[in-house]
């Protein structure tokens, strides 16, 4: 290795540390974060499709309350399920989307969250969105 090279690598290790440091510092403690489990996850990854991250924080915790697992979810009327979304808009069609996440994961996966990227993709509203380049 020449030197150049020692130092690209040493220069790499010093910002990864530091970038690191300063986000365990200023970093926010969402609540799906503080309590991670694959369902609060991917319920907040879906909540954060265009709304804010004030707005999700605000009514996260009444939905996880409302509908702890993925089952409630799914056996909770359609009506419910958009009363509990009002709060961050576009509610009626969140809320079909969400019970169609739900139905998918119960029927398919027998309530439990799929832990490889390749069968997360396939859930409906989780997938390769046109704007995210993925």
């Amino acid at each position: 290795m020449s030197c150049g090279q020692v130092g690209a690598s040493e220069l790499l290790s010093s910002v990864r540390e530091r970038v690191v440091r300063w986000a365990l510092e200023h970093r926010f403690d969402y609540p799906w974060r503080v309590e991670r489990t694959p369902y609060r996850v991917l319920l907040a990854e879906f909540l954060l499709r265009r709304t804010t991250r004030t707005a999700v924080a605000r009514a996260f915790q009444a939905l996880v309350e409302r509908f702890p697992d993925v089952e409630s979810l799914h056996s909770a009327p359609l009506e419910e399920v958009e009363e509990a979304l009002k709060p961050l808009g576009l509610y009626r069609v969140r809320a079909r989307q969400l019970k169609e996440l739900a139905a998918v994961i119960v029927e398919e996966y027998g309530g439990r969250i799929p832990d490889s990227w390749e069968e997360l993709v396939r859930l409906p509203g989780v997938g390769r969105s046109p704007e995210s380049g993925l």
